[in-house]
């Protein structure tokens, strides 16, 4: 019994409890329904609240990197940058300079930027130009022409046309946290768009800022359950009052004003939200400023070295606008660098030089192939740098002195010029090595100085010669020399008709091997008295001939031209001998006429040239006049005798004298041989 009665207890408790708990659950579950229905508007109002925040947030955020890549695009020389183009421009003066400014950026973000990079538009293909990453970091740097990925960052293309950022950040794995990208196009000075800018930005507030906003959530849920229904509308006016508030300033802020300022007086998640982001509007306003600032005074900067270094342009170039030499720069491709002295234009005329190999415009040649394969050794071991001294090096320059030939508006002439180089050294790397990165070519222009040179060197062979010819000359039988001359000039008096008459009937080699034949004659003759100077002259026409007729050379109107010319020569030099010959015979006061006596007219000193059967006919003419004076036997009368011989003796000496007439009467075609 006392078993039964004590269980019966327990049940009851139980019951009890039952009946408490069902007490309880009931009240709470009412509690808990007005709890919920709470707690649902809170959530919802939290979830609205949240969700604005949030967006506001993003926008802000996105709207702070537009700012920031739009300003940073802006600061960037669009005409610079153009001029970075290839692997190979990567490190030179331009793009170090643009990486700095890049490098300055981002360093003034103070860690935001992570990284800034420009773009350019290559084919159909977006590749990197430049960015921040020094060149050694290898792992984080882009080098030009490398590929930008737009199929995962697929708002850079819009970026070419106006600033944008990506929707969502995503995960940066490298730094950890959450990265969003910015775009903003480069333009040039007219405007047009060359590449664009862009920046990732570190955006790992956003989770920070999600997580405070889901924690003043929760704590605006535990709020309204304890202060229920009585808190609920002053819980919902307190909590959307300075929602609104913020979302109407996070507006203003999309919209460009940053002189927005957001007045709430609490201490909790919303005050915190409030002032951050009134911290935040301050900062991206003070960075604003600071950016316009520094845009002022950069631009100020620009402007004040862009004058300075316009000026010293000036002067350099009216110092090479003036020089009377012509200097280059040549890179360690050798090529020819765009600034040049006008000089150049003297030498070469008007040519262009730029991207031009130094050795093609200087041993254009053939035949120059040994000259300018040892000027490309030399000159690639002056930009090695590897400690042989700049004297050493420039006393084993091999070419110094060499004949160009020039195109110029009078026409194309042959110059001789002067090269003389010099290093020019940039200090490069940790060690502070010293590195040619160009090097200077000074060209002088010597033709008229080449010109005396060989001018004299002429000259004095001509000296030379006209004093071994006087030698000769005084040395040589001046009957004999008189013979030579003659015959020469009747020679030469043949020579010339036949030439002229070649020039209508070039394909007659009759008159080609005469006309080798008479020079041939000449320059045999020549030797003989060791007239060299006319051997020469008169070696130099006969091989025309002696080409012409082995075939070597084609008869052609310039080829006569050419002959006509050395034959002038031949006779100016031919009349120079007669000059100095009768010179000698005059100094030497010889009567020539004696010389030759009675051969001699004593009127002209001329020897010409008789056919032998009118000197037989005169003589026969002779013969017959001293028989007749002489005939003692005769069986005419004495009185018609005398009559009728002195009329044939008068016929004799008459038709004696026509002949001598005759025989001194020269051609007419002969005198005007050379007039036809």
């Amino acid at each position: 019994m006392e078993k039964t009665s004590e269980t019966s207890k327990p049940i009851k408790t139980l019951n009890l409890k039952n009946k408490q708990r069902i007490k309880s659950t009931l009240v709470a579950k009412v509690t808990a329904l007005i709890a919920i229905s709470i707690i649902l508007v809170s959530a919802v109002s939290n979830f609205i609240v949240y969700d604005l925040s949030y967006k506001a947030l993003k926008d802000e955020i996105k709207d702070k990197i537009m700012l920031l890549a739009s300003v940073a695009a802006v600061s960037i020389d669009g005409d610079e940058l153009s001029t970075v183009k290839t692997g190979e421009d990567e490190g030179n003066e331009t793009y170090l300079r643009i990486q700095k400014k890049l490098q300055k950026i981002q360093g003034d973000s103070i860690g935001k930027i992570r990284y800034i990079y420009t773009l350019a538009k290559t084919g159909d293909n977006y590749t990197y130009v430049l960015d921040a990453s020094p060149i050694e970091d290898t792992e984080n740097h882009s080098s030009v022409g490398d590929v930008f990925d737009t199929q995962s960052y697929p708002t850079a293309i819009e970026g070419f046309k106006r600033p944008v950022v990506e929707n969502e950040p995503i995960p940066d794995e490298e730094f950890g946290g959450i990265s969003q990208s910015g775009y903003a196009p480069i333009r040039d000075k007219a405007g047009n768009v060359i590449g664009a800018l862009g920046v990732d930005i570190d955006v790992s507030v956003l989770l920070k800022d999600q997580a405070e906003m889901r924690q003043a959530g929760m704590t605006a849920l535990v709020c309204a359950l304890l202060l229920a229904l009585l808190l609920g509308v002053l819980f919902s006016r307190y909590l959307t009052k300075p929602i609104l508030i913020l979302t109407k300033g996070t507006k203003s802020v999309a919209e460009g004003d940053l002189s927005v300022s957001v007045k709430l007086k609490r201490n909790d998640e919303l005050g915190q939200l409030a002032d951050s982001f009134n911290s935040m509007i301050q900062d991206l306003d003070m960075a604003d400023k600071s950016l316009k600032k520094y845009n002022l005074e950069l631009e100020d900067k620009i402007a004040e070295r862009t004058a300075a270094l316009s000026e010293t342009n000036k002067e350099i170039k009216d110092i090479l606008d003036n020089i009377s030499q012509a200097i280059f720069t040549i890179d360690d491709r050798l090529m020819f660098n765009p600034q040049h002295s006008k000089f150049a234009y003297h030498i070469f005329g008007k040519v262009s030089f730029a991207d031009k190999n130094m050795l093609d415009v200087f041993f254009p040649l053939i035949e120059q192939k040994a000259l300018k394969e040892s000027m490309a050794l030399w000159l690639n071991k002056v930009f090695e740098s590897d400690g042989i001294g700049w004297d050493d090096l420039e006393a084993l320059q091999p070419v110094r002195e060499i004949a160009i030939y020039s195109n110029d508006n009078i026409g194309g002439i042959t110059k001789y010029i002067n090269m003389n180089f010099q290093r020019i050294t940039d200090i490069y790397g940790p060690d502070s090595k010293e590195k040619v990165s160009k090097v200077m070519l000074i060209v002088q222009d010597i033709t008229e100085k080449k010109s005396l040179q060989m001018e004299m060197v002429a000259k004095e062979k001509e000296y030379k010669d006209n004093i071994n010819q006087i030698v000769e000359i005084i040395k040589m039988d001046q009957e004999l020399f008189q013979d030579f001359i003659t015959e020469c000039k009747d020679n030469l008096i043949c020579f010339e008709p036949k030439l002229i008459q070649l020039k209508d009937d070039k394909g007659n080699m009759e008159l080609v091997n005469e006309l080798f034949r008479i020079m041939h004659t000449i320059k045999g003759n020549a030797k003989i008295f060791k007239l060299e100077r006319i051997v020469g002259e008169a070696h130099g026409i006969e091989n025309i001939f002696s080409a012409i007729k082995k075939g070597e050379v084609v008869l052609t109107d310039s080829t006569l031209d050419e002959t006509f010319k050395k034959l002038d020569k031949f006779n100016a030099l031919f009349n120079e001998t007669l000059d100095i010959f009768y010179k000698i015979v005059q100094s030497k006061r010889t009567d020539f006429g004696k010389i030759r006596s009675e051969k001699r007219n004593a009127e002209d000193n001329e020897v010409i040239k008789v056919k032998v059967n009118e000197i037989n006919r005169l003589a026969e003419l002779i013969k017959r006049a001293n028989r007749l004076i002489m005939q003692e036997d005769s069986v005419i009368p004495a009185s018609e005798m005398g009559s009728e011989k002195a009329k044939e003796i008068e016929n004799v000496f008459k038709e004696t004298g026509e002949q001598i007439k005759s025989i001194r009467k020269v051609s007419f075609s002969r005198l005007f041989a050379r007039f036809p």
